[in-house]
This record gives C-alpha cells, structure tokens and sequence, in this order.
C-alpha cells in the first residue's frame, strides 16, 4: 500500500474522503465535482450521479467503502467522526489488500468500524446516533 503520513488523495476515491464528504454540506460536494472526478483506477468513480449515489449509501449504512478506488489492489472501509455541534471532522479506516480485505470482510467491518466511529465521536462530545 502506498499510504503515507502527510499525503493526500481526492477525496471522492478515499473511503476516508467520502466519510467525510457524505456528510459535508451540499456546497461542499458540488466543488469536488466541479474540479474534476479524475480516473485514478480503474474502478474510480468518476460519475457525479454515481458518487452522489455512493454518497447517499455511505449516509444510509455510516461507513463508506473503498473498493479497489485509490489502489489497484487496496479496499478500505471507513467512518465519520463528529464533533460536539455534530459537524463531521474526521475519518477513521482500515484497509488492506485485496487478497485480505475480501468483499465479505468488508462487509463485516463496516459495522464495526461505524461503531466505533461513534464511540469517538460521542467522547468528543457528539450526540449522533447509528444511520
């Protein structure tokens, strides 16, 4: 995997961007699109109907999926964090390679990783409840 501390990735191929994206104000999401849903895979989205899509899947379930988006080889999943006024602040994920990180296993994560999305997010003052 090519993470690294410090660097960036768009945030419409990230599990972790479109944590936060989700449930960024409306404005927020039409910039993305503005500046560009540029392929960085192959299984990128780079349609706005279909990221205004995943957006609102990744609303209904409250974790957000990387599927092979960013990496060829890397799915993440990944859940907001909110703050104390319930504005989302941050992201937290796990992600592993293909080979490791089946569409089962991601399936399985999810709800954990949500959860504890939550637990963070009520000790940091948030009164969120699950999607």
């Amino acid at each position: 995997m090519a993470s690294r501390v410090g660097s960036r990735a768009p945030a419409y191929c990230t599990a972790t961007g479109k944590a936060i994206l989700a449930w960024l104000p409306e404005e927020a999401v039409t910039e993305v699109v503005a500046a560009g849903l540029r392929p960085v895979t192959a299984w990128t989205i780079s349609d706005e109907t279909r990221l205004r899509a995943d957006l609102a899947r990744i609303r209904a379930r409250g974790y957000s999926i990387d599927d092979r988006e960013n990496e060829p080889e890397v799915r993440c999943v990944a859940a907001p964090i909110f703050d104390h006024t319930g504005e989302v602040t941050a992201a937290l994920s796990v992600s592993g390679l293909t080979s490791r990180m089946t569409a089962a296993r991601v399936r399985a994560l999810g709800p954990v990783v949500a959860q504890a999305g939550l637990r963070i997010s009520r000790e940091l003052g948030s009164d969120r409840q699950p999607s």
